[in-house]
This record gives structure tokens, C-alpha cells and sequence, in this order.
């Protein structure tokens, strides 16, 4: 069976993390930001959770995305 697992470094690993931002009283949708790409999902965390000290009467829900680097690579493409 093919693993995609064995093929990626785990130092190669990067994640994107997005917030949802909504009001606590009615869980209103107000925005969705992008934090950014970090190394491990604490590190987004950090931020989150200090948006949530400084912001009692909202909610942020925080989505974490692996971003997995092409394996394949085209004919035509030249490695590095």
C-alpha cells in the first residue's frame, strides 16, 4: 500500500491557520482572517488566544490546514 506519509519530511511540514471571528450572544458570523503559515498549531494558538483575553464578546474558532509540498512534479518542471 502507497503512504504518502513516508515521503514527506516532517521538517517540510507547514499549516495554515484561519480564524473565524463570531459574537459570542448569537454566534453571528463577523469575518474570517487568515493568521498565516506556521510551523505548529501552538504557535497560532498563542495569538488566538490572546485575540480572546483582549475580546470577551467574541468567539474565534480557529481552522488548522496541512499544506503538503508536491510529490509529483511535471515533465517539464526543473528541480532546484
Amino acid at each position: 500500500m502507497f503512504h504518502v506519509k513516508h515521503f514527506i519530511k516532517m521538517e517540510e511540514r507547514t499549516i495554515k491557520t484561519t480564524l473565524s471571528i463570531m459574537e459570542k450572544a448569537t454566534l453571528k458570523p463577523i469575518t474570517e482572517i487568515c493568521l498565516g503559515v506556521f510551523d505548529r498549531p501552538s504557535q497560532s494558538e498563542k495569538i488566538r488566544a490572546s485575540l480572546v483575553e483582549s475580546n470577551p464578546k467574541l468567539l474565534f474558532l480557529a481552522k488548522h490546514e496541512e499544506l503538503v509540498p508536491p510529490i509529483i512534479r511535471s515533465r517539464g518542471a526543473k528541480r532546484a
